[in-house]
């Protein structure tokens, strides 16, 4: 009976041992399929990101013309249209001082007589 006393303090280690290296083992493999994991997911994000880009880009080609289009419509015709109506607006709240409060709600109120559009931008409520 004493040598088997003797022995099993001896054997308990190696198999603590043992299971900690299976245990490590495992984690290793667990860390190392999350990582694989992890890269076939960002290169999957990459790819349909780059898709995006791409399909963006054609999108965007596509309806530059009308953009330019519009935009040199405004500047010629609603654009002038607007800052006459701004400058009536103004001369308008010259002559009823009880109209300023709601131009400079908009950041349109005249800066002085004879002044143009302000040339600060409006501020957002």
């Amino acid at each position: 009976m004493n040598t088997e006393e003797t022995t099993l303090p001896s054997s308990q280690p190696e198999r603590e041992l043992q299971s900690l290296q299976q245990q490590l083992a495992g984690l290793r493999n667990l860390f190392i399929a999350a990582l694989v994991v992890l890269l076939v997911f960002s290169g999957s994000i990459n790819l349909y990101l780059l898709r995006q880009v791409i399909t963006v880009r054609k999108e965007l080609s596509a309806n530059r013309p009308t953009v330019n289009q519009l935009v040199e419509n405004y500047k010629k015709n609603e654009g002038p249209a607007i800052e006459g109506f701004i400058k009536s607006l103004q001369a308008f709240a010259q002559q009823h001082p009880d109209f300023v409060p709601v131009l400079a709600k908009y950041g349109l109120a005249p800066a002085s007589q004879g002044a143009g559009i302000p040339t600060a931008p409006p501020q957002t409520p």
